[in-house]
């Protein structure tokens, strides 16, 4: 009985003692310095070609990020070609451009801005093409490595191209607007094996994220753009998708996302993040029917 009661105080004094180290801690996050952000893309899908220029904010300010108005912007490719940027008179920071990038060009964007140059080079490589977009209805599918357990499940399919060291983006709009959750950041790398289609959970990543399960409805129209990009982007990409969706108990601690935008003065505390790639581009649309 002694023993049994020993236990019992000791256990209160163990909780007591756990309770007590509980204090509330209070981060306070001091402003950050602005940076001016790149998000420059280069199409063989598109004549009007745009490099969008903000300046970064601190971490909880929640407005939308001011364009970098006066900047010189222009691209040059492998070639001898050189493409003037000008800024829309419709949106500030935005910077437009007439071309329509070329399979195989190496392309560098030049930023001047508020007395820094700014540089960044990639490559336009190849895609394959889509082949088809199948859609199913979800009861008669069985459970694959997305959740969609209502209404319709997309699947697109497209084969591998000779050869190895292709990385791919994909694209997805219902209804013509961009699926734009953090866990819609799709991408990944050939798995070597050509001809063959790509692996059941790429093809299935075009389908909406939701909790209930719920896909597609009927009437929705299906989009998808498969785009080419550099391994440099894949990287890029990834870890945006790995910072967007840390979350929880075990989330890894904040991180920034690698950038391939160099300022030309090695020796400037003026940085710039964001990225510039170009890309291939395939699509394929379907509109969902029973």
């Amino acid at each position: 009985m002694k023993s049994r009661i020993y236990l019992y105080i000791m256990c209160m004094v163990a909780v007591a003692t756990m309770t007590a180290c509980e204090d509330e801690i209070n981060v306070t996050l001091g402003e950050s310095t602005p940076q001016l952000t790149v998000e420059g893309w280069v199409s063989n899908q598109t004549p009007l070609q745009t490099i969008r220029l903000t300046i970064s904010q601190d971490y909880f300010n929640n407005a939308a990020a001011a364009g970098a108005s006066g900047a010189t912007v222009r691209v040059n490719d492998d070639q001898g070609n050189v493409y003037n940027f000008v800024e829309s008179d419709l949106k500030s920071g935005d910077y437009l451009s007439n071309f329509t990038g070329a399979i195989g060009r190496t392309y560098t964007l030049y930023i001047q801005y508020q007395g820094e140059e700014y540089q960044a080079t990639t490559q336009l490589t190849r895609v394959p093409p889509i082949d088809s977009i199948r859609v199913e209805n979800a009861d008669d599918v069985s459970p694959g490595p997305v959740n969609v357990s209502s209404g319709y499940r997309a699947e697109f399919f497209a084969n591998e191209i000779p050869g190895a060291g292709d990385y791919y983006r994909i694209k997805t709009y219902r209804n013509d607007v961009l699926l734009n959750k953090p866990g819609n950041i799709s991408v990944f790398e050939d798995t070597n094996v050509d001809g063959l289609p790509f692996i059941l959970p790429v093809r299935l990543s075009i389908n909406p994220i939701s909790e209930d399960g719920k896909g597609y409805a009927l009437g929705d129209k299906i989009k998808v753009e498969l785009l080419s990009i550099s391994k440099e982007a894949f990287q890029f990409f990834e870890e945006l998708e790995t910072q967007t969706t840390n979350g929880g108990l075990f989330a890894s601690p904040i991180a920034n996302v690698p950038t391939n935008i160099q300022n030309i003065n090695p020796a400037s505390a003026k940085k710039a993040v964001g990225f510039f790639y170009a890309s291939a581009v395939s699509s394929s649309e379907i509109t969902v029917t029973e």
